[in-house]
């Protein structure tokens, strides 16, 4: 077991996927950066999915970019410091495709993800959880390190609402 817990802020990815409004990949790459600055140890900045399925998360790839870029402006004035936030940063990937975008976006961490369900791995991910498992395996044999697996076995009212699972609240 171990001794200590490590805190993952997931704003830039859960809370935005959930908003209608797309923010521009500029913003996002800001608020990545601010939450890296108020402290933040580990900042999720979004997922590797299928843009048409959640939109408000294309573009996931040119974050980590803009955040490449600015901690190389970073490091010129101040020699070290420069890649601090991007080391900072993981996404969620919950395929092998998802696995190889992070990879080729040059992220250093990524959060793998499933349902327990076999419903809900095919409501959100298109796939059983025994497919999901086989990618896990293969993104496990590859180099970058896999900061966590989340598991789920529900989706929480407010969710199932967005989705329109459940009826509006009265």
């Amino acid at each position: 077991m171990h001794d200590r817990v490590m805190i993952i802020d997931v704003a830039p990815r859960d809370g935005l996927q959930n908003e209608l409004e797309v923010l521009p990949v500029a913003v996002r790459a800001e608020l990545v950066q601010r939450l890296h600055a108020a402290g933040l140890p580990r900042v999720e900045i979004g997922s590797f999915v299928n843009p048409k399925q959640i939109p408000q998360m294309a573009g996931t790839g040119e974050v980590v970019t803009l955040l490449v870029s600015a901690a190389q402006i970073e490091a010129v004035g101040e020699p070290g410091s420069g890649l601090s936030v991007l080391r900072s940063c993981t996404a969620l990937v919950p395929n092998l495709k998802g696995y190889e975008g992070a990879r080729a976006a040059g992220l250093p961490h990524v959060r793998l993800v499933l349902a327990a369900s076999e419903g809900l791995n095919q409501a959100n991910f298109k796939r059983s959880v025994a497919a999901s498992l086989e990618d896990f395996a293969a993104i496990a044999r590859q180099a970058i390190p896999i900061a966590s697996v989340s598991a789920w076995r529900s989706v929480p009212p407010s969710a199932a609402r967005l989705k329109g699972m459940l009826p509006p609240s009265t």
